[in-house]
């Protein structure tokens, strides 16, 4: 497998700015998940690596070597597409085999690897249909067993869960994980689904606007964003935000006034609050804010709770009882609160931050 680098990549359409000063370290045998809305950068970024787009300005090196100007088919990176990109015509087995007939690799040999891979991904009983017979989680499987045939330098996916129905994509989302982390290979894995971001990588770069916003593992990224744009995006239900200001007493947010503790802020000075669903839990102080919907999810419930233009988001478990217009007082730990500057978005105090990060 390889290290893969990005050096100030730079990628422009016309007035267009794609990328924009990109810097980025992937490790060998790492699983690096590119995160963020559409239209945010990723999948300019995975084209650049693997040399489908040429960047306007910066360098690609993998594994130290500079590899820019190299086309792609001499980079030895394996893609896997969203639409699986199969041939409708050959079978499974000639599916898998295509890129080791196009090297003119020895028969035996191809057969080798042929069933080899189909092992390693459960395709032995599918390898004489033809792609119109599959299910789209074989469809996938097949286009990922193209892939590791070749026994690519890294593996570079665009979105290849999104056409999967969302029990199908669970279930590939465990055998995808599975599957790298046996082999310990590369691979840089585009999606815009935060949960399959969190579930699979290693780490995970958020983008937006053709810039990547931070790059860490999934749980700092959770519980120390880089900034608001971050935490908004990273999280089911989403972080809720409100116009808030620090007092003698806490952190204050329309009716609501909630214990904070290594403020590194003067009182009067104005924040943005961000709340996780998650640590919002029911209290038996302060104002009660009427229940104004509720969202059943199985196992759970979400309540949305407003007042005096305050809104919040709770998580609830299904058995507790809950109907639309009960008033509940919240509670939030005070290590549980997230604060950011209300003009840069930047994050000024989160779980995952202590003060000193702050003062340096």
């Amino acid at each position: 497998m390889a290290a893969i680098t990005l050096q100030g990549i730079t990628k422009t359409f016309g007035r267009v700015d794609a990328l924009s000063a990109l810097d980025l370290d992937i490790s060998d045998g790492e699983f690096v998940a590119l995160l963020g809305p559409s239209g945010c950068g990723k999948t300019t970024t995975l084209n650049i690596v693997a040399g489908l787009e040429q960047p306007t300005a910066g360098r690609i090196l993998i594994d130290g070597k500079d590899v820019t100007a190299v086309p792609p088919t001499d980079r030895n990176l394996a893609m896997v597409f969203q639409s699986y990109a199969l041939y409708p015509h050959l079978t499974v087995r000639r599916n898998i085999a295509f890129p080791l007939e196009v090297r003119k690799e020895p028969a035996p040999q191809i057969a080798a690897a042929v069933d080899r891979t189909a092992r390693l991904l459960d395709l032995g009983a599918c390898l004489d249909r033809y792609p119109r017979a599959l299910s789209g989680g074989q469809r996938q499987r097949v286009a990922l067993g193209r892939a590791l045939v070749r026994d690519p330098r890294a593996f570079l996916l665009d979105e290849p869960l999104s056409n999967l129905d969302a029990v199908l994509r669970l279930q590939m989302r465990a055998e995808l994980s599975r599957l790298f982390r046996d082999l310990g290979a590369t691979a840089l894995y585009v999606t815009h689904d935060q949960a399959e971001a969190m579930a699979m990588a290693d780490r995970i770069a958020v983008f937006a606007k053709g810039r990547m916003l931070q790059f860490a593992a999934p749980l700092a990224i959770y519980r120390a964003p880089a900034d608001r744009q971050v935490a908004a995006f990273v999280g089911a239900p989403p972080m809720c935000f409100a116009n808030a200001v620090v007092t003698e007493e806490g952190i204050r947010a329309g009716p609501l006034v909630l214990p904070c503790r290594h403020v590194p802020l003067r009182p009067g000075t104005a924040v943005t609050l961000g709340l996780r669903p998650e640590d919002v839990l029911p209290g038996d102080a302060g104002p009660a804010m009427p229940v104004t919907a509720i969202e059943h999810y199985g196992g759970t419930q979400v309540l949305t709770l407003g007042l005096d233009g305050l809104r919040l988001t709770m998580v609830a478990p299904a058995t507790a009882t809950y109907v639309t217009g009960d008033r509940l007082a919240v509670h939030v730990e005070p290590e549980n609160l997230y604060l950011f500057h209300p003009e840069t978005g930047r994050t000024i105090i989160a779980p995952g931050l202590v003060l000193s990060e702050f003062e340096r």
